[in-house]
């Protein structure tokens, strides 16, 4: 492979291969791999995740300083903020009540723990399950907040389908929709022009990077947008079968056991 000029890099079923502590981390090896490549070639992480405690404890662990955060809302170069979309207020409200119709689980700014939104509070204990640490019912969200990202999940995909179709005929003009999942059972909503590709080409802009010459590598659709955009989109084998369709090259192995430190081997000096 030519030497990229940026990697940029997914977290959950890309890169967070162990846990400590109940959360996911990167492995050893995952680590010292990542701090290693980002002496010769910038390592950017580039995550469906808003900038919370524990993302950003996964950040500082392998002194990274830019990073790409709800799917290319925000990016951040060198410790500075050069970008901000959230979707627009009016049209944000009328998302969440559209979705609120559908009884489907909500999740604001990937804030699991203080923003997860259902009708019934009698599901929380199944939703925990899940990793909704604190349900909240549908009334008791603050219509004055700032959204940059909706997540959306419901255990019946078809119902998924019919919510997409909704939202797209209806605010397609205004939002951004993907997949992601490694069953892409769950939707990804944000403003309009607003990708993990486009964070991408907004890190390499503002560090005078060939966005044709980096790669990207990810486990889901919301990482498909890279295609056409980076040199190389690269899928790893525990990748949705949907993504694995459209990536530029599909790895013979997993994240799991240091995956990504096997891959970034091969820029090692």
């Amino acid at each position: 492979m030519f030497k990229p000029s940026a990697i940029f890099i997914d977290l959950d079923h890309t890169s967070l291969d162990a846990r400590v502590n109940n959360k996911s981390v990167f492995s050893e090896k995952n680590r010292k791999a990542i701090i290693e490549i980002n002496k010769e070639i910038p390592v950017v992480i580039s995550t469906g995740r808003g900038l919370t405690s524990a993302t950003k404890e996964i950040i500082d662990s392998v002194n990274l300083n830019s990073y790409v955060l709800w799917n290319g809302a925000k990016v951040v170069v060198d410790n500075e903020e050069v970008f901000l979309k959230e979707i627009p207020q009016e049209i944000a409200l009328e998302i969440f009540d559209e979705i609120a119709k559908f009884k489907s689980v909500m999740v604001l700014n990937s804030d699991f723990k203080n923003q997860s939104y259902f009708a019934w509070k009698s599901l929380r204990f199944v939703l925990k399950l899940l990793r909704f640490d604190s349900l909240k019912k549908y009334d008791e969200f603050d219509r004055e907040s700032t959204i940059f990202k909706f997540i959306v999940f419901d255990l019946r995909k078809e119902k998924l389908f019919k919510i997409r179709k909704h939202l797209e005929e209806k605010f397609g003009n205004f939002v951004t929709i993907t997949e992601s999942g490694n069953k892409n059972n769950i939707l990804e909503i944000s403003a309009k022009g607003v990708s993990k590709a486009s964070g991408n080409k907004i890190f390499c802009e503002h560090k005078n990077i060939d966005v044709t010459r980096a790669i990207h590598l990810g486990d889901a659709m919301n990482d498909a947008s890279c295609v056409g955009v980076l040199g190389k989109t690269i899928a790893f084998a525990n990748a949705s079968d949907a993504f694995k369709k459209v990536a530029d090259e599909v790895l013979p192995y997993t994240y799991e056991n240091a995956g990504l430190a096997r891959f970034l081997e091969q820029f090692k000096k």
